[in-house]
Protein backbone atom coordinates (compact mmCIF):
# COMPACT_ATOMS: atom_id res chain seq x y z
CA UNK A 1 0.00 0.00 0.00
CA UNK A 2 2.70 2.80 1.33
CA UNK A 3 5.60 0.91 1.57
CA UNK A 4 8.18 1.19 -1.21
CA UNK A 5 9.09 -0.96 -3.56
CA UNK A 6 12.95 -1.29 -4.54
CA UNK A 7 14.57 -3.39 -7.34
CA UNK A 8 18.11 -2.69 -7.93
CA UNK A 9 18.10 -5.33 -10.40
CA UNK A 10 16.47 -5.76 -13.88
CA UNK A 11 12.70 -6.50 -13.84
CA UNK A 12 10.68 -8.70 -16.17
CA UNK A 13 6.80 -9.09 -15.42
CA UNK A 14 3.83 -10.52 -16.77
CA UNK A 15 2.17 -10.37 -13.38
CA UNK A 16 1.16 -7.07 -11.44
CA UNK A 17 3.91 -4.40 -9.67
CA UNK A 18 1.54 -2.21 -7.71
CA UNK A 19 1.54 0.31 -4.84
CA UNK A 20 -1.62 2.20 -3.53
CA UNK A 21 0.61 5.53 -2.57
CA UNK A 22 4.65 3.93 -2.24
CA UNK A 23 7.32 4.77 -4.61
CA UNK A 24 8.91 1.91 -6.18
CA UNK A 25 13.00 2.93 -7.70
CA UNK A 26 13.92 0.48 -10.71
CA UNK A 27 18.19 0.76 -10.85
CA UNK A 28 18.12 -2.21 -13.82
CA UNK A 29 15.97 -2.76 -16.65
CA UNK A 30 11.93 -2.53 -16.50
CA UNK A 31 10.32 -4.87 -19.09
CA UNK A 32 6.35 -4.79 -18.19
CA UNK A 33 4.58 -7.10 -20.27
CA UNK A 34 1.35 -7.61 -17.79
CA UNK A 35 0.13 -4.87 -15.17
CA UNK A 36 2.57 -1.93 -13.70
CA UNK A 37 0.61 0.53 -11.25
CA UNK A 38 2.04 3.79 -9.53
CA UNK A 39 -1.01 4.91 -7.35
CA UNK A 40 0.02 7.58 -6.10
CA UNK A 41 3.39 7.30 -5.22
CA UNK A 42 6.34 7.97 -7.65
CA UNK A 43 7.97 5.18 -9.82
CA UNK A 44 11.37 5.86 -10.94
CA UNK A 45 13.01 4.04 -13.66
CA UNK A 46 17.14 5.01 -14.19
CA UNK A 47 17.38 1.56 -16.52
CA UNK A 48 15.54 1.49 -19.86
CA UNK A 49 11.44 1.00 -19.71
CA UNK A 50 9.92 -1.16 -22.29
CA UNK A 51 5.97 -1.19 -21.61
CA UNK A 52 4.47 -4.10 -23.62
CA UNK A 53 1.16 -4.27 -21.28
CA UNK A 54 -0.98 -1.94 -19.14
CA UNK A 55 1.13 1.38 -17.47
CA UNK A 56 -1.42 3.01 -15.00
CA UNK A 57 0.45 6.42 -13.48
CA UNK A 58 -2.78 6.77 -11.31
CA UNK A 59 -2.20 10.37 -9.62
CA UNK A 60 1.27 9.77 -8.86
CA UNK A 61 4.66 10.37 -11.31
CA UNK A 62 6.36 8.10 -13.62
CA UNK A 63 9.98 9.68 -13.36
CA UNK A 64 11.96 8.14 -16.43
CA UNK A 65 15.95 8.75 -16.68
CA UNK A 66 16.38 5.63 -19.53
CA UNK A 67 14.65 5.29 -22.46
CA UNK A 68 11.01 4.36 -22.28
CA UNK A 69 9.72 2.10 -25.20
CA UNK A 70 5.77 2.26 -25.27
CA UNK A 71 5.79 1.10 -29.15
CA UNK A 72 4.38 -2.57 -28.75
CA UNK A 73 2.02 -0.49 -28.63
CA UNK A 74 1.61 -0.80 -24.51
CA UNK A 75 -1.04 1.44 -22.78
CA UNK A 76 -0.84 4.36 -21.25
CA UNK A 77 -3.63 5.88 -18.31
CA UNK A 78 -3.39 8.40 -16.52
CA UNK A 79 -5.53 10.75 -14.51
CA UNK A 80 -5.78 14.75 -14.00
CA UNK A 81 -3.44 14.65 -11.55
CA UNK A 82 -0.61 12.56 -13.25
CA UNK A 83 3.14 13.62 -14.16
CA UNK A 84 5.25 11.93 -16.58
CA UNK A 85 8.85 13.03 -15.77
CA UNK A 86 11.85 13.29 -17.32
CA UNK A 87 15.29 13.20 -15.80
CA UNK A 88 19.19 12.27 -14.98
CA UNK A 89 21.59 13.79 -17.69
CA UNK A 90 21.85 11.43 -20.51
CA UNK A 91 20.36 11.20 -23.47
CA UNK A 92 16.71 9.49 -23.65
CA UNK A 93 14.62 8.17 -26.49
CA UNK A 94 11.09 8.00 -26.36
CA UNK A 95 9.81 5.08 -28.74
CA UNK A 96 6.42 5.02 -29.89
CA UNK A 97 3.76 4.03 -32.67
CA UNK A 98 0.22 5.83 -31.54
CA UNK A 99 0.30 9.27 -29.58
CA UNK A 100 0.95 9.17 -26.36
CA UNK A 101 -1.67 11.54 -23.78
CA UNK A 102 -0.17 12.11 -20.67
CA UNK A 103 -1.39 14.61 -18.28
CA UNK A 104 1.38 16.94 -17.00
CA UNK A 105 5.25 16.12 -18.63
CA UNK A 106 8.12 17.60 -16.76
CA UNK A 107 11.88 17.50 -17.32
CA UNK A 108 14.16 17.86 -14.30
CA UNK A 109 17.14 17.29 -16.89
CA UNK A 110 20.93 18.53 -15.73
CA UNK A 111 21.94 17.73 -19.68
CA UNK A 112 20.40 15.68 -22.61
CA UNK A 113 18.38 15.50 -24.85
CA UNK A 114 15.07 13.69 -25.40
CA UNK A 115 14.18 12.61 -28.63
CA UNK A 116 10.62 10.97 -29.87
CA UNK A 117 10.78 7.94 -32.61
CA UNK A 118 7.42 7.08 -34.03
CA UNK A 119 4.55 9.14 -32.44
CA UNK A 120 3.74 12.12 -31.42
CA UNK A 121 2.91 13.61 -28.05
CA UNK A 122 -0.25 15.80 -26.80
CA UNK A 123 -0.30 16.65 -23.35
CA UNK A 124 -3.69 17.45 -21.48
CA UNK A 125 -2.46 19.80 -18.48
CA UNK A 126 0.91 21.79 -18.24
CA UNK A 127 4.49 21.45 -19.49
CA UNK A 128 7.13 22.44 -16.90
CA UNK A 129 10.39 22.37 -18.57
CA UNK A 130 12.16 23.26 -14.67
CA UNK A 131 15.62 21.54 -14.72
CA UNK A 132 18.61 23.06 -15.40
CA UNK A 133 19.97 21.74 -18.69
CA UNK A 134 18.04 19.21 -21.74
CA UNK A 135 15.60 19.08 -23.48
CA UNK A 136 12.47 17.27 -25.55
CA UNK A 137 13.40 16.53 -29.20
CA UNK A 138 10.30 16.06 -31.44
CA UNK A 139 12.26 15.22 -34.54
CA UNK A 140 9.76 14.59 -37.12
CA UNK A 141 7.07 14.11 -34.51
CA UNK A 142 4.15 16.48 -33.29
CA UNK A 143 4.28 18.10 -29.83
CA UNK A 144 0.90 19.82 -28.29
CA UNK A 145 0.52 21.40 -25.24
CA UNK A 146 -3.17 21.88 -23.86
CA UNK A 147 -2.18 24.04 -20.95
CA UNK A 148 0.50 26.18 -19.85
CA UNK A 149 3.96 25.96 -20.78
CA UNK A 150 7.30 27.14 -18.53
CA UNK A 151 10.57 26.83 -19.61
CA UNK A 152 13.87 27.56 -17.53
CA UNK A 153 17.17 28.68 -18.45
CA UNK A 154 19.16 25.66 -20.36
CA UNK A 155 16.37 23.83 -21.58
CA UNK A 156 14.84 23.66 -24.78
CA UNK A 157 11.85 22.24 -26.91
CA UNK A 158 12.62 21.72 -30.59
CA UNK A 159 11.97 19.94 -33.80
CA UNK A 160 13.67 19.30 -37.03
CA UNK A 161 9.98 19.14 -39.23
CA UNK A 162 7.31 17.82 -36.44
CA UNK A 163 4.38 20.79 -35.56
CA UNK A 164 5.23 22.33 -31.77
CA UNK A 165 1.38 23.71 -30.98
CA UNK A 166 0.74 25.34 -27.69
CA UNK A 167 -2.64 26.08 -26.75
CA UNK A 168 -1.92 27.49 -23.16
CA UNK A 169 0.15 30.42 -22.83
CA UNK A 170 4.34 30.17 -22.58
CA UNK A 171 6.75 31.72 -20.92
CA UNK A 172 10.72 30.45 -21.67
CA UNK A 173 14.07 31.81 -20.86
CA UNK A 174 15.51 28.88 -22.81
CA UNK A 175 15.03 27.71 -26.52
CA UNK A 176 11.86 26.87 -28.78
CA UNK A 177 13.17 26.50 -31.86
CA UNK A 178 11.44 24.27 -35.01
CA UNK A 179 14.10 23.63 -37.97
CA UNK A 180 11.40 23.41 -40.68
CA UNK A 181 7.95 22.75 -38.60
CA UNK A 182 5.21 24.79 -37.84
CA UNK A 183 4.65 26.39 -34.43
CA UNK A 184 1.09 27.78 -33.45
CA UNK A 185 1.07 29.46 -30.23
CA UNK A 186 -2.73 30.39 -29.11
CA UNK A 187 -2.10 31.83 -25.76
CA UNK A 188 0.06 34.74 -24.87
CA UNK A 189 4.16 33.92 -25.91
CA UNK A 190 6.58 35.66 -23.84
CA UNK A 191 10.52 34.97 -24.86
CA UNK A 192 12.95 35.60 -21.88
CA UNK A 193 15.36 33.35 -24.27
CA UNK A 194 15.77 32.11 -27.47
CA UNK A 195 12.55 31.84 -30.65
CA UNK A 196 14.11 30.29 -33.64
CA UNK A 197 11.33 29.75 -36.34
CA UNK A 198 13.39 27.90 -38.90
CA UNK A 199 12.37 27.71 -42.33
CA UNK A 200 8.41 27.09 -40.86
CA UNK A 201 5.65 29.23 -40.43
CA UNK A 202 5.25 30.15 -36.73
CA UNK A 203 1.74 31.91 -35.88
CA UNK A 204 0.84 33.73 -32.50
CA UNK A 205 -3.09 34.62 -31.81
CA UNK A 206 -2.23 35.63 -28.37
CA UNK A 207 -0.01 38.30 -27.76
CA UNK A 208 3.76 38.08 -28.37
CA UNK A 209 6.26 39.82 -25.89
CA UNK A 210 10.01 39.52 -27.15
CA UNK A 211 12.55 40.83 -24.46
CA UNK A 212 15.31 38.42 -25.46
CA UNK A 213 16.20 37.27 -29.02
CA UNK A 214 13.67 36.42 -31.67
CA UNK A 215 15.67 34.05 -34.71
CA UNK A 216 13.40 34.44 -37.79
CA UNK A 217 15.23 32.21 -40.01
CA UNK A 218 13.95 32.13 -43.72
CA UNK A 219 10.38 31.38 -42.59
CA UNK A 220 7.41 33.47 -41.54
CA UNK A 221 6.36 34.82 -38.40
CA UNK A 222 2.76 35.35 -38.58
CA UNK A 223 2.14 37.53 -35.77
CA UNK A 224 -1.76 38.09 -35.20
CA UNK A 225 -2.41 39.76 -31.60
CA UNK A 226 -0.28 42.44 -29.96
CA UNK A 227 3.88 42.19 -30.69
CA UNK A 228 5.69 43.95 -27.85
CA UNK A 229 9.55 43.88 -28.61
CA UNK A 230 10.97 46.47 -26.08
CA UNK A 231 14.61 45.44 -25.00
CA UNK A 232 13.82 42.29 -27.95
CA UNK A 233 16.29 41.35 -30.66
CA UNK A 234 15.28 40.58 -33.82
CA UNK A 235 17.16 39.26 -36.47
Amino acid sequence: TSGVLTFTGNASSTGRITTTSGNMPFSGTLQNNGVFDIGSGTATTTGAFTNTSSTANGTGTLSIAGNFDNSSPGTYTTSTTSILRFGGASAQVVTLTSTLFPQNVSSTKSAGSVSFSGGAMSVVNNLDMNGTGGGLTMLTNALTVAGATAMNLGNSVTSTSGVLTFTGNVTSTGKILSASGNMLFSGTLQNNGIFDTGSGTATTTGAFTNVSSTVHGTGILSVMANLDNTGGSFT
